[in-house]
């Protein structure tokens, strides 16, 4: 299956195009090890007991919004922020828009920390 653009939408930088196989695909092409089908099963379970709150552990979410549009972005956040009720989250964010949604903002600019802020006093800067 070879998709070409139309001339307008011709990138002269691009060197080569490549389909992405559908996941179904992908699985039959590259089977998951047991093992790692364990491990995959084994942390989503402990990421259900952690959102349901069965689980005491710090949730950590990096890079979970990538692939969203906009909408879907502010929609996950506040699904899983709804289930995590006083339960600390830490959620590394690479765009400023989602940041307010949380109580507290803290900022780091090459490693080092320039502000640190709690959303719910209204920008009151904590340090």
């Amino acid at each position: 299956f070879a998709m070409t653009l139309p001339t307008a939408l011709e990138n002269l930088n691009v060197l080569a195009q490549h389909t992405l196989l559908p996941p179904t695909r992908l699985h039959q092409d590259v089977p998951v090890s047991r093992r790692a089908s364990d491990t995959v099963h084994q942390a989503r379970a402990a990421l259900g007991r952690i959102l349901q709150g069965q689980d005491p552990r710090l949730l950590v979410v990096n890079g979970a919004l990538a692939n969203l549009d906009d909408a879907q972005k502010v929609l996950v956040v506040e699904r899983v922020l709804s289930h995590r009720r006083s339960k600390a989250t830490l959620w590394v964010l690479t765009r400023e828009e989602l940041a307010g949604r949380f109580d507290r903002t803290i900022m780091f600019e090459q490693g080092r920390l320039i502000s640190d802020i709690r959303n719910s006093d209204a920008g009151e800067k904590v340090a």
